[in-house]
């Protein structure tokens, strides 16, 4: 058991990050092949045509990922506003601007001129999804009320079609979408900018028709189990911090797929390519880091620790370089000769996921130390890490205030559960090493090493 995770809520947690983690595995790996293509065929010396057309391609697949991926920064928690906006002058520019709604001829019902506490782009995300929403379930108009319960304002759109209970329960997940073509989205972004302010999206059988809005009373009944809308809540910030991570991945390759496609001399475009190649590996690590992991794959042969381990060497620099503001060292020892019960997959994704949480823990920099013992019957590998706390200039050692350090967060928490899964399929178990820092070195920081213990391989 991980120190402070309920299984339950880690469970849940793991359906609803496997409806965001399909979305980005295949969005990684139509941009990757893309990429890597790009690479692999460059010739081998002096620009070329063939440049320009890689680096056109490159850009276009980078764009195209970016644009989709940003709507998912929307998708992120909120500071509270001191002011509100107006639904009524929302309402009356998105009538103007998209012609698609006025023709639609959209109904008013009671809209006084109370305003709602969310910011004007907020706003007009959620009054759009609402709209679009409500158009293509019914062919009739759709109605928007803003009134008040309870004396705070409520934002509702009515459309006359009525909506499956699944989809009343699992509307605002994202990615959820009973549309063919649809991503599922728009009622994500609603559900977070009203979240954000203190308020809840709700939707709500009417008749023979739905009403779906945001209201901000106090008190009012919950249409959907709180432990729902706690995995809603997960889901939509999970999206969020994918995309951040995706987007600088992006774009380091639109930069440097432009410098390929215009280099001056040679050195400048291998190091175009050099970069582009490094994109890769982040973007290959990051569909080993999604947060959900099918754990049944047979296992087949057992596996080479070492040599498994040295293969995933250029992941593993790029896991453990990315957002760091100094190097994170790789230190691999007493491996050799070590075989493992587990697929090289999962294996990749156990030792990544361990690499991404501590280069979250040690921006700073640090070393990150992976190792093996052979303790008949089992093995024993242990991954470590020591945040390095000197200044720039290689001053006096001091060590890392515990606050800087990153705390349990929701996506690293789960990232330790998948973990626990896929070792506990091979047959072992994972412990995490509680402990304060050494008195006597104070470069040594309390980020507690992964113990993960393996029944030994016959071969």
């Amino acid at each position: 058991m991980l120190v402070g995770e309920d299984p339950e809520v880690a469970a849940n947690q793991r359906v609803a990050a496997g409806r965001v983690a399909s979305w980005f595995e295949h969005e990684l790996k139509s941009l990757l092949g893309v990429l890597r293509q790009a690479v692999a065929q460059a010739p081998d010396g002096g620009p070329a045509p063939t440049d320009a057309e890689a680096a056109a391609r490159v850009q276009a697949a980078a764009r195209a990922c970016s644009t989709r991926a940003s709507a998912l920064l929307g998708l992120r928690p909120e500071p509270k506003l001191a002011v509100g906006s107006s639904p009524r002058q929302m309402l009356a520019a998105l009538l103007a601007q998209h012609p698609a709604l006025r023709q639609r001829t959209v109904q008013h019902g009671v809209i006084d001129d109370r305003e709602l506490p969310l910011s004007t782009a907020s706003l007009r995300s959620v009054m759009k999804a609402l709209l679009d929403n409500a158009c293509e379930a019914a062919a009739g108009p759709p109605e928007v009320t803003l009134g008040a319960s309870d004396g705070s304002p409520e934002l509702w759109v009515k459309s006359a079609a009525p909506m499956s209970a699944r989809a009343t329960e699992c509307g605002a997940f994202p990615f959820f979408s009973e549309k063919a073509g649809h991503a599922g989205l728009g009622l994500s972004l609603a559900y977070v900018a009203a979240d954000n302010q203190g308020g809840r999206l709700e939707i709500v059988p009417d008749g023979g028709g739905t009403r779906v809005g945001i209201t901000f009373a106090n008190g009012r009944g919950a249409t959907r189990p709180a432990a729902v809308d706690a995995d809603i809540s997960f889901a939509c910030h999970l999206s969020a911090m994918l995309a951040h991570d995706l987007n600088n991945a992006l774009m380091a390759a639109l930069g440097w797929a432009e410098i390929l496609g215009d280099a001056r001399d040679e050195a400048e475009r291998q190091e175009a390519l050099s970069t582009l190649s490094q994109a890769g590996d982040y973007l290959e690590a990051m569909s080993y880091l999604l947060p959900f992991e099918q754990t049944s794959r047979p296992l087949g042969p057992p596996l080479d620790l070492g040599e498994a381990i040295e293969r995933m060497r250029p992941l593993l620099r790029a896991v453990l370089d990315h957002k760091a503001d100094r190097k994170i060292a790789l230190c691999v020892g007493s491996v050799q000769g070590a075989r493992v019960p587990m697929s090289e997959d999962a294996l990749r994704s156990v030792v990544l996921r361990l690499a991404s949480n501590a280069r979250d823990a040690m921006p700073g920099g640090g070393t990150w130390t992976i190792s093996c013992a052979v303790k008949a019957p089992e093995l024993l590998v242990t991954v470590s890490a020591a945040a390095r706390g000197t200044d720039a200039l290689g001053g006096t050692a001091r060590p890392a205030p515990p606050s800087t350090l990153r705390q349990p967060t929701h996506h690293g928490a789960l990232g330790l559960a998948v973990v626990r899964d896929l070792v506990q399929a091979a047959g072992g178990s994972l412990e995490l090493e509680v402990r304060s820092p050494a008195a006597d070195d104070p470069q040594t920081s309390p980020i507690p090493p992964a113990l993960i213990r393996l029944p030994g391989a016959e071969n």
